[in-house]
């Protein structure tokens, strides 16, 4: 999908007509960040955290593809205030690359990385252009076709900014032929918060906001951009990428590129009525060896109150960790991180319940408690109180592992 926005009148260059420009608007790449909420993976995390490493690399794919003038990160680059020398060296290594192809690259740090100039190993390359405080400046570029570009930004020297800074922003320069805003906050809260209104009245031709991690386009004329983390590290981060703009004299495109190696998605599973357990783990094998990289959610539909006994959430588990083990043995970048039961239209009778808990509780409270709670959380025992349920499920459960035998005999 591609946004055109039109501005009106075209001025001229003393030398000609003013070109089109073209970059990248990326922010939020947390390069150091791991993938959060999905305890199953945890064996994996750190082969996963290479994951971040080739979404920058396509990233500076995409620029030299497209032949951009610049590439603009807008904060958060690294999710930690002091990022590891290996990943430094990586970063670094990617903007020279940049260099060689002869593109500029414009970079604010955000809350999380916040600037403090001691903690860099590496000096930035002579095509890497920074701001380093937290007092609004101004910077001038000239592209290869002679378009002089202004920047105006901050940058982060602690992790929060109370303060409103867009007020603090100059009004188009006269002097150049677009000028661009990078602003790494927020509407409301802690984090630099700002009024659209406010933007708009500078009258710069794009803002390139950070620190939002969903795409979200605040205004159209001018353009007021986030363009989300180029790779999601949770299942709320779906939709994730870069932008690619082009501005002229008359209007601004700007199309989503989507760089992530590993995306969010969801299987359906319908379990068949006869169900064998190796049956059960062909089935899924195979969808899941036919999907594209990423997270995935399972669910499971149409179980049977017998095989909501069966495959309990103990079984559940160990099917995850069998799933992932075959599945990274394949070298497929597929994971399963989550088996959710569909209960659409399908009702379990309470009577059930307390046998389907103590064959998985081991007459442990706080286990029985847990997984009490775990159907409750998926809509299966919303219509029993926790605490009526807790001590038959103990009493099934005693029974079942035979406590209290020698007192009946």
């Amino acid at each position: 999908m591609t946004f055109a926005i039109i501005n009106g009148t075209m001025k001229e260059k003393i030398e000609g007509k003013r070109r089109m420009v073209r970059f990248l608007h990326c922010a939020d790449l947390h390069l150091d960040r791991s993938f959060e909420g999905m305890p199953q993976l945890s064996k994996w995390q750190q082969s996963l955290l290479t994951v971040n490493q080739e979404v920058w690399q396509r990233i500076v794919d995409l620029a030299i593809e497209k032949q951009v003038d610049f590439v603009l990160l807008a904060g958060d680059t690294f999710h930690q205030n002091q990022p590891s020398l290996y990943i430094q060296n990586i970063f670094c290594q990617a903007l020279q690359r940049l260099e060689k192809e002869g593109i500029e690259v414009v970079m604010c740090f955000g809350n999380h990385d916040y600037y403090t100039p001691q903690r860099y190993w590496f000096e930035f390359p002579e095509n890497v252009h920074l701001f380093t405080e937290e007092a609004v400046s101004t910077l001038t570029l000239t592209t290869k076709s002679n378009e002089r570009v202004a920047f105006s930004g901050f940058s982060y020297c602690q992790p929060w900014i109370e303060a409103r800074k867009d007020v603090e922003f100059p009004y188009k320069a006269v002097d150049c032929d677009y000028h661009i805003g990078l602003y790494h906050g927020q509407q409301a809260g802690k984090y630099a918060p700002f009024q659209i209104s406010e933007l708009v009245s500078k009258g710069y031709d794009y803002w390139a906001l950070g620190h939002i991690h969903v795409p979200t386009i605040l205004n159209e004329q001018p353009a007021i951009v986030y363009p989300g983390t180029p790779q999601g590290h949770t299942k709320k981060e779906v939709a994730t990428g870069v932008m690619l703009v082009e501005l002229t004299p008359q209007s601004c495109h700007f199309t989503p590129a989507h760089v992530a190696s590993l995306r969010f998605g969801q299987v359906d599973y319908h379990m068949p009525v006869q169900s064998q357990r190796t049956q059960v783990l062909a089935d899924l094998m195979a969808k899941f060896s036919a999907v594209s990289p990423g997270f995935y959610q399972l669910h499971w539909q149409h179980l049977s109150e017998q095989q909501l006994l069966e495959y309990s959430a103990a079984t559940r588990l160990e099917i995850l960790d069998y799933l992932n083990a075959q599945l990274q043995r394949a070298q497929k970048d597929v994971f399963v991180y989550e088996i959710v039961i569909d209960h659409e239209e399908q009702k379990t009778s309470p009577a059930i319940l307390p046998s389907m808990l103590s064959s998985q509780a081991f007459a442990s409270e706080v286990l029985a408690k847990q997984l009490t709670e775990e159907l409750a959380k998926n809509g299966l025992i919303g219509f029993i109180f926790l605490e009526e349920l807790i001590p038959e499920v103990m009493r099934q459960a005693q029974e079942n592992l035979g406590y209290g035998a020698e007192e009946k005999e």
